[in-house]
C-alpha cells in the first residue's frame, strides 16, 4: 500500500528473528520467534462516499440490498477517504499475531 512501505520495511528489519512473549487473555505465556512481518489495510470514508459505493455495488450484485434512505444523499462537512494498517507477525511455528491487538512483548 502506497505510503506504508517504510513502516513495513522498518518492522521487518527490526523484528524478523527477534524473540517475543505472548501473554494470553487466559493467563498463559508463550515464547516465540518472529518469522515474518506483514501489514493489512482497512479503508474508510465519509458517510456520503460510503452511501454512493453501496448504491454502485447494489447495481452490480444482488448481495447488496438498498434501504430507502440509501437513495438520499447525506450532507457531510467535508469529503474524505483514508487508510489504516494493522501490523502482524507470524512466528516460526506458524502462529499469527496482530502487533497492536495481541499482548506481545519483544525481548531485549
Amino acid at each position: 500500500m502506497e505510503g506504508f512501505e517504510n513502516v513495513e520495511l522498518g518492522l521487518k528489519k527490526d523484528l524478523i528473528g527477534k524473540e517475543f512473549i505472548y501473554k494470553s487473555k487466559y493467563g498463559g505465556v508463550l515464547k516465540g520467534t518472529v518469522d515474518t512481518v506483514y501489514l493489512s489495510y482497512t479503508m474508510s470514508s465519509d458517510a456520503e462516499l460510503a452511501r454512493k459505493l453501496k448504491v454502485m455495488f447494489s447495481s452490480k450484485s444482488g448481495k447488496v440490498n438498498l434501504k430507502p434512505e440509501d437513495e438520499t444523499p447525506i450532507d457531510v462537512e467535508f469529503s474524505w477517504t483514508g487508510m489504516k494498517y494493522n501490523a502482524h507477525i507470524r512466528s516460526t511455528n506458524g502462529v499469527e499475531y496482530t502487533i497492536n491487538k495481541d499482548e506481545l512483548y519483544f525481548l531485549t
